[in-house]
């Protein structure tokens, strides 16, 4: 059996990026038996020696996407990027693009690969996991019919405001806001219908995943299309294309009871092919191919 990598992730500061079990994204959370890891937080615009990593025995340095932009000195450890907030804007690619110039292997969540091609170095799909231990089906009676958590934009408060009248309309329960991040686990897998709106057409969100690992059935805006996500609209979740469409889908999954059908199918999916236990395993022969360790 291969030993673990010993592996540096360079992250953002905040205890839902450092822990493990509860950790607010799949990647790097709960121990896998291919990858051991510790979490450094190095500023913005840092300048450090990888040297300082092979000295403690760091075999990769993974560097997570989240605004901790910096300058890695000589290449003592093999650099790898990931990036899967570079769908929100056009600076918000160029920035994940110019810190994956240091890298020697790419790893893209859900934005079009071509964009990186220019790199000249390794670009693979590493979609979006799920920290499983946290997101999950508690079993408990779902005492919410919708909830709609994200962080809010003009788009978002007024899908809530429609979502807030309607649901009072109908006498459904409803929630809606931010929440800290188990607290937000916990409400989604209480819930029997979670809502999603994508910030731009080109944005899938973790919450996508997150919530069919929680038992929920997702009814979201248009997602694009990703190689590697094995999703299949109106299958695994209900996709519509406006707010009238939500509003209908979920009168319509409530009353016919299909909301069940269409969890127990995402749920499938997830744990068939996004936990982070798969992924960590899909890395570990990305990294025997590319880097050949």
């Amino acid at each position: 059996m291969m030993k673990p990598i010993n592996t540096a992730v360079i992250t953002k500061t905040g205890r839902q990026q450092r822990e493990t079990e509860t950790r607010a994204r799949g990647y790097f959370s709960y121990p896998v038996p291919d990858f051991a890891w510790q979490y450094f937080f190095l500023g913005k615009n840092f300048t450090v020696d990888t040297h300082t990593f092979k000295e403690y025995g760091f075999r990769l340095l993974v560097h997570e996407d989240g605004g901790n932009w910096g300058t890695y000195l000589n290449h003592y450890t093999h650099i790898a990027m990931l990036s899967f907030d570079s769908t929100l804007s056009e600076q918000h690619f160029k920035e994940r693009y110019k810190q994956a110039e240091q890298a020697d292997l790419v790893l893209i969540d859900h934005d079009d690969l071509d964009r990186y091609a220019g790199l000249g170095k390794p670009v693979y799909r590493f979609a979006y996991c799920v920290n499983d231990h946290l997101f999950k089906d508690l079993g408990e009676e779902r005492t919410i019919d919708v909830c709609f958590h994200c962080g809010k934009n003009e788009t978002r408060r007024a899908l809530n405001e429609a979502l807030s009248a309607f649901c009072q309309r109908q006498g459904y329960s409803y929630r809606w806001g931010g929440l800290p991040h188990i607290e937000y686990a916990a409400e989604m897998a209480h819930s029997k219908i979670v809502v999603n709106w994508p910030r731009t057409p080109m944005n899938r969100p973790h919450r996508v995943f997150d919530a069919m690992a929680c038992g929920a059935c997702l009814v979201t805006g248009k997602l694009p299309e990703v190689s590697g996500d094995l999703r299949i609209a109106g299958h695994d979740y209900i996709e519509v294309d406006d707010f009238a469409g939500i509003l209908a889908a979920v009168d319509d999954l409530l009353k016919s009871g299909r909301w069940q059908e269409i969890a127990r199918n995402g749920y499938k999916l997830v744990m068939r092919h996004h936990t982070w236990d798969i992924r960590a395993k899909q890395l570990r022969e990305i990294i025997k191919q590319e880097l050949s360790f």
